[in-house]
């Protein structure tokens, strides 16, 4: 690294600022979920190593790992077109398919609207003093509440990623990369049952025998069961990446921090990954990679949350 100081500074500098945008949303993060991502990949070169072929499956949960989150499967390419030891620069098209669940929600549909007097506008009674106070008209008849819930539902989805990974090695232990990658989904329609509840309180009043009035309420409620369907859509999003790697001299270990941003294109999405783990060598052929990641969301594709990875990896 002590012979390239000025280009790795400048390296540091500019993967730096690529997420230091005013558009920081992740310093809001609504609530978190905990969830595991685990991953396995065959992996295999051609071309004295400069396309590489890939094929993986995948599993995340959700709801502090008690529900299934999604099922992936994943086929991608890669070619490294340039290669000068310290510099390269590789080009990548993949495709995944997603089978993904979304959990039940609840929305409430009504606010509490407590009985309150209505006045007449043109009628008053003199108080005294100069004063004249509204002469009440009678009171509302009540209050309306309900929501609308949603049930858990399943979602098949289609992604096409296309990427241009930049990769700086100054040393034989240190690496540094900036991945720039253009996602597109697709959504397919499904549908998701859904309860609608209503309550309904009217005030009422009655007379007594001798005249004398008093007011009682009348409640009813309604349950409508329905089927809601939720269209196909696509989705564009633009993600940047930057990673830092150290490859720990006579040691399986090559630990890693990456942080990934993502802005979505012709629609409001941000969304941040924080990835801290290691790369484990088991042999020529076998590897293993542990991570933890925090990621923030502010769309509804994926949940906030924290997530414990483990993923496996066989060359051929």
């Amino acid at each position: 690294m002590t012979k390239h100081p000025r280009l790795t500074l400048l390296l540091l500098l500019t993967l730096s600022s690529s997420f230091l945008t005013p558009q920081s949303s992740f310093l809001h993060a609504q609530s978190n979920d905990f969830g595991l991502d685990i991953s396995a990949e065959a992996e295999k070169k051609f071309l004295s190593n400069r396309l590489t072929l890939n094929l993986t499956g995948g599993f995340r949960s959700q709801a502090n790992t008690t529900r299934a989150e999604r099922y992936e499967v994943e086929l991608s390419a890669a070619y490294k077109f340039y290669d000068q030891g310290i510099f390269s620069l590789k080009a990548e098209l993949g495709y995944n398919h997603i089978w993904s669940q979304k959990l039940g929600e609840c929305e409430s549909t009504y606010k509490d609207k407590p009985r309150h007097a209505v006045y007449y506008d043109d009628k008053f009674d003199y108080i005294g003093q100069g004063q004249f106070a509204p002469i009440i008209k009678g009171y509302t008849s009540g209050y309306n509440t309900g929501y609308n819930y949603t049930a858990s539902y399943w979602r098949h989805r289609s992604r096409v990623n296309a990427s241009l990974s930049f990769s700086y090695k100054p040393t034989k232990r240190w690496s540094f990369s900036l991945k720039e990658t253009l996602q597109y989904n697709h959504y397919y329609s499904c549908a998701a049952d859904r309860t609608k509840y209503r309550e309904k309180v009217r005030y009422k009043e009655r007379y007594d025998t001798d005249g004398t009035a008093y007011t009682y309420t009348e409640t009813t409620t309604e349950t409508e069961y329905t089927t809601k369907e939720k269209l196909s859509k696509d989705r564009l999003m633009l993600r940047s990446k930057a990673t830092a790697q150290y490859n720990i001299r006579k040691s399986p270990f090559a630990p890693y921090l990456s942080v990934d941003f993502g802005v979505g294109l012709g629609y409001k999405a941000h969304k941040w990954k924080f990835t801290g783990g290691t790369d484990i060598k088991l042999g020529k052929r076998n590897s293993l990679k542990a991570f933890y990641r925090f990621q923030i969301e502010d769309d509804d594709d994926e949940p906030n949350g924290h997530y414990i990875g483990l993923g496996y990896t066989h060359k051929f």
